[in-house]
Parts: C-alpha cells; structure tokens; sequence
C-alpha cells in the first residue's frame, strides 16, 4: 500500500488579517510584521491541508502559540525571511510532520550557535552550511515530537549522526517516552528553497497490512 506524500506550500509575507486568518488573542497587539508572518503561515498550512486532505481548514492556535492541526491532521509551519513554508498530511499516513527554514548563518552566527546546537558526536557538514542545516534538521525534530509526546528537549538531546545530499539522520539522546527511547534514529529530507536551508522531518504512520 503506497503511502501518500506530504504536501509542502509556500506564502509570502502580504497578507492581512482580512485574508480570513483568526487572530489570536495573543497577537491582538502584535506589530504589523508579526501579524503578517502569522497570516503567511497560516495561509500555507491552509494549502497543504487542501493539497493533502482535500481539506482547507487554518489551523487554530495552541495556548503555546503552536498550531492546532484539524482533528485527523498534521504538520509543521516554518518563516523566514519573508517566505512561510507549511507541511501537512494525513495522521493515517504520518506520525508527525516537522519542517524549518532557515537562512544560511554568517560566519560570526555560525560561531555563536555552534555550541548550543552541536557536540563532539554530531557529524555536522563543514562551514557556515553545515551549523545551519544542524540547526533547521534539528529544530525540525523539535516541531514534528514536541506537540506529541509534551516533553522539552533541546538542540543538545538530539545528535545528526550524518548526513548526504539531500537525507540526514538524528539519534535521540534523551528519552522522550517510551514510543521515543534513547537511541531512536530519526530520518530527514533537505534541500535548498530560495537560498535558504530547508529541512523536515517526515514520521510515518504503521499502515494496515494489505489485504
């Protein structure tokens, strides 16, 4: 039984709240270019649902400010620099859905965060490239188990235990539950989108035996 990809979109910065988004409380007194980073991506969380269930739903807001994904649904939501990318899909076909995008750091960045996300064990690509795709495969990570399993974990926990042309691996150092014990290897996409680094984490869901 073939399973269906995830559908990724993509929405520029532009949109307002006329678009039809519901603003959450939360945001009521946000400066404008939040607002309209919230309404980008919301708008393509709305076409990956379309795109993946035939669904056109906006995801809601969680009291963590993360989206809250139609009942039967999952997906991630990334900005960066005036782009929103969204992923989405089926939960009969996916666990969880993570994505991150992520400028290429400056070199001065590069070395301001390479501590926080990697270690001795990480097998990170070499140069500015490599810290940021650490970054993004790992944050991605983040967004696709956080809002199941509602454990913190850090860039720390997580290990990229290596790394191709377009795949990379992550190697759970903390346990996040029993679905989710310590040495958990955890596969990733990546690839480049309008000179940024884009990252997801794709889980699947056990598909029914054929027959």
């Amino acid at each position: 039984m073939q399973r269906p990809e995830p559908a990724l979109a993509l929405r520029r910065y532009g949109g307002t709240p006329e678009d039809g988004v519901p603003i959450p409380c939360q945001l009521a007194r946000a400066h404008p270019c939040r607002l309209a980073e919230f309404v980008a991506g919301r708008l393509a969380a709305q076409e990956a649902l379309r795109r993946a269930t035939g669904m056109a739903a906006i995801p809601g807001t969680g009291r963590s400010r993360a989206p809250d994904w139609p009942e039967g649904t999952v997906g991630s939501i990334s900005h960066s620099g005036g782009l929103a990318v969204a992923i989405a899909g089926s939960s009969r076909n996916w666990t969880a859905l993570g994505i991150d995008l992520e400028a290429v750091p400056d070199e001065e960045t590069a070395a301001e965060i390479a501590p926080l996300v990697f270690g001795a064990q990480d097998r990170v690509p070499p140069g500015r490239f490599g810290t940021g795709l650490a970054f993004a495969a790992k944050e991605a990570l983040f967004k696709a188990l956080n809002p199941r399993v509602r454990i913190f974990f850090g860039f720390r926990d997580a290990v990229l235990t290596g790394c191709d042309g377009c795949a990379g691996e992550l190697r759970l150092e903390k346990s996040l539950g029993t679905d989710w014990p310590a040495g958990s290897r955890i596969g990733f996409r990546h690839g480049m989108l309008e000179g940024r680094i884009l990252a997801r984490v794709e889980i699947p869901a056990r598909l029914p035996p054929p027959g």
